[in-house]
């Protein structure tokens, strides 16, 4: 199942021991079917896993930008 969470980095600093509250998004797709895959069709799936990712972040990038 692919999840985005948007907005996390800005919680704390790469560097920082501070964590700040802030606002922060949860995208949850729908499950990618495994059943019946071989090893043979792993890149095929990293794929499939990516671009279902960069979808959610599609999706809740611009709520982010707009809060």
């Amino acid at each position: 199942i692919p999840v985005y969470v948007g907005g996390a980095f800005n919680i704390q600093p790469k560097g920082s021991v501070r964590v700040r509250g802030r606002r922060m998004h949860i995208a949850v797709g729908e499950p990618i079917v495994t059943a019946g895959l071989t090893m043979d069709d792993r890149d095929a799936l990293v794929e499939r896993a990516r671009n279902a990712m960069l979808a959610l972040k599609a999706r809740v990038d611009p709520i982010l930008s707009s809060s």
